[in-house]
């Protein structure tokens, strides 16, 4: 893993799921980070397409990641 992607993911753990109240990293919902220079492609995996809190933890994620230009690509576990 690039030192670019480890930036990205310790700066992804001050994401907090509303709900669950643990960081987005250690709940598992961060599948791929992809860097290139100051462009940032992340599989978001939630667990429902109706999470109430999707707004948010983009916004969060946003924010965490201020600086870069961000790509999400929004996915949903299958259980």
């Amino acid at each position: 893993m690039s030192n670019d992607q480890n930036d990205i993911i310790e700066r992804l753990k001050s994401v907090i799921d509303p709900e669950l109240n643990k960081d987005i990293i250690s709940l598992g919902f961060i599948k791929n980070v992809a860097v290139n220079a100051k462009q940032v492609n992340i599989d978001l995996n939630l667990t429902s397409p109706a999470c109430p809190y999707l707004d948010d933890i983009i916004r969060d994620i946003n924010k965490a990641l201020e600086g870069y230009s961000v790509s999400i690509n929004l996915g949903y576990a299958v259980y």
